[in-house]
């Protein structure tokens, strides 16, 4: 048996009660590390969604009043040079391709990119619209289409409007565009929720190594913040670099097309990677009351 003297002198001695373990710093920084890595692939993936692999996203910035006259007015101009022939008698006024039409082609031009077709749009399907509204001119202004002169005409003409098209249909950026999105879908998506639930995993295990809802709350805002700003930073950096216009200008008629949707695509990551800053803060905010509480009981 232990005397009472003998068992207080050990309990002063510490040898009776064990010391409770204090959390490792490093530990915890490990984790503060791999959560800012987590949420950033989160972060990126969620902005990628939210934006260039949202379908109606692209949708609501492409097919715009002003998109769809611009181009219009750059098909119609290509379209309706090849009307004039300084050798005949034929003049043909008025636009052979209506807006609705255009507009109706952009939209199934982006649901077949979005459904991950090769072929985005038949140029043929262009062709006989351009076709029909060219003979609807031609009647509207009487001239005799049984003659062999206007059925070389129209024969040149159809040509040069089929040669136009397919250039434009198969436009290399259109067809790396559609590759690139069937590429990056599957990837951002994977990206966005493989991120998200090991983030949730480390902010669980941040809290138990802690051993502190508050100091895990300081850890947790600074990977949210620093994720945020890194983010904020490159997106910030791709659009005052130029980057989105040098893409933009080798497009010709659609280069105000592409720049505006690329913009607004820097937007959403700006957007994103702010909200993940603001969470920081308010994390950072947390930590810092609990310290407050603590000092203070």
């Amino acid at each position: 048996m232990t005397s009472p003297d003998k068992e207080m002198k050990r309990s002063k001695n510490g040898h009776h009660f064990a010391q409770p373990k204090q959390p490792s710093n490093n530990i915890s920084q490990l984790l503060t590390f791999l959560l800012t890595l987590t949420l950033m692939c989160g972060l990126v993936g969620m902005s990628a969604k939210d934006s260039f692999l949202n379908q109606d996203f692209t949708k609501k910035q492409i097919v715009t009043n002003e998109n769809v006259s611009s181009l219009h007015q750059g098909l119609s101009a290509t379209v309706n040079s090849f009307v004039t022939d300084t050798e005949t008698n034929f003049h043909i006024e008025g636009d052979l391709i209506s807006k609705k039409q255009v507009k109706d082609d952009v939209n199934e031009v982006i649901d077949n990119l979005y459904a991950g077709k090769s072929v985005l749009i038949a140029p043929s399907q262009i062709i006989r619209q351009v076709s029909n509204n060219f003979m609807r001119k031609v009647h509207q202004a009487g001239i005799n289409t049984g003659s062999e002169e206007f059925l070389s005409y129209k024969s040149n003409f159809i040509a040069q409007v089929e040669a136009a098209i397919n250039n434009q249909v198969h436009n290399s950026l259109l067809q790396k565009g559609g590759q690139f999105l069937r590429q990056t879908q599957k990837k951002m998506t994977t990206m966005f929720y493989l991120g998200m639930v090991i983030s949730v995993i480390l902010l669980v295990a941040l809290l138990f190594q802690t051993r502190s809802f508050f100091r895990s709350a300081h850890y947790a805002g600074l990977a949210f913040f620093f994720n945020g700003l890194i983010v904020w930073l490159l997106a910030q950096l791709v659009r005052v670099s130029g980057v989105v216009d040098n893409l933009a200008a080798s497009v010709g008629m659609y280069q105000s097309l592409i720049t505006d949707y690329g913009n607004s695509v820097l937007a959403v990551f700006i957007h994103d990677a702010s909200f993940f800053g603001y969470i920081g803060l308010f994390l950072l905010l947390v930590a810092l009351f609990g310290r407050f509480i603590r000092r203070n009981s």
